[in-house]
């Protein structure tokens, strides 16, 4: 929308997008055409450029070709609105200006036609979907060191188990939706370390301030979940020469380990 609007000059400051440009915007439905109000000043110029037809719509005279609908008003809610109408009214998205999606949600339930009608529901039901979001805020950042040996990857990313949508990795970073004590919390882990010298950072995400008790809390019980505190070596030197699991133990130190936890966790899931 942006490069469609700057071929023409206009940007936030001498032009608005009305209508249903909003939804589209915020993916709530596409919308086909565009409609504008913009200032005085920026309709002249484009009026001259003779890129535009001179239409009446509605009593007003507007600018129009395939993609645009362009006047210096709007009449809606019983009055007209100029581009300075809307300065409490409009929001910018991706450098663009668009009426909100208050305003818009009271035009159309004062309209009558069966479009807003059912544009009506589409917002309602958008809004009903947002109220569902939470917005978390960076609240503590945190270094844990694990035990060594300490292979990070293998231990925060196992696709074959419990696989779910509250977690997203990629290679040395695992983001992870997290319940503890009452509050929704989104978490990052990034390693900072190797095998031998693990290094973990802990970020919290939150929407309200977390104090040092729950924050301490909250680590004790990732160490917990991840066994970053288990101290394997024994296991290694017992099994390093044994045919069935010494042959892995060199490649990766938490093979054996999240083998013999996974299938723990099949009888005994501490993710419940």
């Amino acid at each position: 929308m942006r490069k469609i609007l700057q071929k023409l000059d206009l940007n936030p400051n001498n032009s608005i997008v009305i209508g249903s440009g909003i939804l589209q915007a915020l993916k709530i439905r596409k919308s086909k055409d565009i409609d504008l109000v913009v200032t005085q000043k920026i309709y002249d110029s484009l009026k001259d450029s003779g890129k535009f037809t001179v239409l009446r719509n509605h009593g007003r005279e507007v600018l129009t070709n395939d993609i645009f609908e362009i006047g210096t008003s709007w009449r809606v809610l019983g009055k007209p609105y100029r581009f300075e109408d809307f300065a409490n009214d409009s929001t910018v998205i991706d450098g663009v200006r668009y009426i909100t999606l208050g305003f818009l949600y009271r035009a159309k339930k004062s309209w009558l036609s069966q479009k807003d009608i059912d544009d009506v529901e589409l917002i309602e039901e958008y809004l009903k979907q947002k109220d569902k979001i939470k917005v978390l805020k960076l609240r503590s950042g945190q270094i844990v060191m694990p035990v060594t040996p300490f292979e990070f990857d293998s231990t925060f990313h196992k696709p074959d188990h419990f696989t779910t949508g509250d977690n997203y990795w990629n290679k040395g970073t695992r983001w992870q939706t997290w319940a503890w004590e009452g509050k929704c919390l989104g978490l990052r882990f990034k390693n900072l370390g190797t095998r031998q010298k693990p290094k973990i950072e802990v970020t919290i995400y939150s929407d309200e301030k977390l104090d040092k008790d729950f924050v301490d809390s909250l680590i004790e019980e990732i160490k917990y979940r991840y066994n970053l505190d288990l101290d394997l070596t024994a296991f290694y030197k017992k099994f390093k020469d044994d045919k069935v699991l010494g042959g892995p133990v060199p490649l990766k130190m938490h093979t054996v380990s999240n083998k013999i936890y996974r299938y723990c966790a099949i009888i005994s899931p501490i993710w419940a």
